[in-house]
C-alpha cells in the first residue's frame, strides 16, 4: 500500500529508516528499516508510540526525528502549554524519557558523524543557539560561541570536516559541532 514518505534517516549501522503515513487522512504512521543493500528487514507500526501522552500531555511533532549511534530515536514534541521537548525512545521503540525546554527548539534534529544528536533553538526574536542532546544526563547542553544565522532554509549533511551545512539567504554556513564553530563557506552576495 502506497503512503506519503515523511522522513528518511540513516541509522548508525548503515541502516536506513523510512517513516511514512498511510490511511485516508495520513494518520497511520509506519517505519520501514532497510539494510545497507536496501533490503527491507523490518516494518514497524509506530502509531502507539506517536499517540503516547506523557505526564505533561506531551505529543510528538512527527516526523522531526533523528537516531543516535546506539539506535535511540529522538523526536521533537510539545506539551499543552506549548513548551517544547525532545522525546527519546530506545531502539525497540520503548519510551526512555524527555528533555524539557522552555523555548522554541526549531524544526530539525541533526546527527553528527560521531553519532551525537544536536538541535537548534531560538533565544529571542532572531538569535539561534545550538545544543547537544545529552541522553545520559537528560539535558540540553548548549554549545557556546556559535555564529548561527537567525534564519536558514535548509540543512545539508556535511563534508570536508563540517558536520553539516546551513543554507541561509545571505550565506552557506559550515558547522563543526564538536568545536562549536560555524563559518561562512559561501557568501551568496559576493559569489554572484
Amino acid at each position: 500500500e502506497a503512503g506519503d514518505v515523511l522522513r528518511i534517516v540513516q541509522g548508525a549501522d548503515q541502516t536506513i529508516y523510512v517513516f511514512y503515513a498511510l490511511g485516508e487522512t495520513g494518520s497511520e504512521r509506519w517505519m520501514e528499516t532497510y539494510d545497507k543493500n536496501m533490503e527491507l528487514i523490518a516494518e514497524t507500526d509506530v502509531e502507539d508510540m506517536l499517540d503516547m501522552e506523557g505526564t505533561d500531555g506531551e505529543s510528538v511533532d512527527f516526523p522531526t526525528m533523528q537516531i543516535d549511534k546506539q539506535g535511540n530515536h529522538y523526536f521533537l514534541g510539545w506539551d499543552k502549554p506549548g513548551n517544547h521537548h525532545v522525546l527519546i525512545f530506545d531502539k525497540e521503540m520503548k519510551y526512555i524519557g524527555k528533555i524539557r525546554g522552555d523555548m522554541e527548539l526549531g524544526k530539525e534534529l541533526m546527527r553528527t558523524a560521531d553519532g551525537k544528536v544536536y538541535l537548534m533553538y531560538r533565544v529571542g526574536a532572531q538569535q539561534k543557539r545550538f545544543a547537544y542532546v545529552n541522553i545520559q544526563n537528560m539535558t540540553l547542553d548548549a554549545v557556546e560561541g556559535m555564529n548561527l544565522p537567525g534564519y536558514y532554509t535548509s540543512i545539508v549533511s556535511g563534508t570536508n570536516g563540517y558536520d553539516f551545512y546551513l543554507n541561509a539567504p545571505e550565506a552557506f554556513y559550515g558547522v563543526d559541532a564538536s568545536e562549536g564553530n560555524a563559518e561562512v563557506v559561501i557568501d551568496w552576495n559576493s559569489s554572484m
